[in-house]
């Protein structure tokens, strides 16, 4: 039998994501999805648990990754092929995946971890989600959660030092019966990415306009020669 939960949670800034949250019981493994998993002799343990397809009970991230157009008031976006999805656990890398051409990805997680979801892309900022799978006994099933993640490139000058924490908590919750983002860390970083999405607008403006000055400003003649 199949469990079912859908939460929806929007966020009033642009660049975070969008989210969509729903888990169910499957055995079929992904398609399109290219992955290697890295095993270090210390959690050779945790890396088999992450990596076992047929096991019947754990928590998958089905994540979508996009390029934010970096306007404030362009709310479009595109998928970002070949975005590296790195899985922690206790800061040890345990799994690499990367998006397809549509900018999907599925990860599968096990039951009862601390792990760091990290979205890296070359000439991007990076981003991470915290995620805690640690469910009540009496509640094992095959859990689905459904993300949406925006990346924008980098820009000189932007402090991104808030991002070094994620921008996002995952947990279960046990009166949904389900996973959810918590509420309270997103509310307690919402000022300050907000801050941050503010400075990247300006910085981004202030480029273009600079470009565009360049571009109409009249070029200097060199003075000729006399013979």
């Amino acid at each position: 039998m199949f469990k079912l939960s859908t939460l929806y949670l929007s966020f009033l800034f642009l660049l975070i994501f969008s989210v969509e949250s729903a888990f169910s019981r499957t055995d079929k493994p992904t398609a399109n999805i290219c992955s290697t998993t890295v095993k270090p002799t210390s959690a050779e343990q945790i890396a088999s648990d992450t990596s076992k397809e047929k096991e019947p009970y754990y928590f998958e991230l089905k994540a979508i990754v996009k390029q934010s157009k970096g306007d404030e008031k362009d709310e479009m976006s595109t998928p970002l092929d070949s975005v590296q999805i790195n899985l922690y656990s206790e800061d040890i890398l345990i799994s690499k995946l990367w998006t397809n051409k549509k900018g999907k990805c599925t990860i599968r997680m096990p039951l009862n971890k601390n792990l760091k979801v990290e979205v890296a892309k070359k000439g991007f900022v990076s981003k991470s989600i915290a995620i805690n799978t640690k469910i009540p006994e009496n509640k094992k099933d095959a859990f689905r959660f459904n993300c949406e993640v925006m990346i924008f490139e980098e820009i000189k000058g932007l402090d991104v030092t808030i991002l070094n924490s994620p921008i996002a908590k995952i947990n279960y919750s046990a009166s949904l019966d389900g996973f959810r983002y918590d509420v309270n860390y997103t509310n307690k970083i919402n000022g300050e990415l907000m801050n941050l999405y503010k400075k990247y607008y300006e910085l981004q403006k202030s480029m273009k306009d600079t470009l565009l000055m360049d571009k109409q400003a009249p070029q200097k003649k060199l003075p000729v020669n006399e013979k």
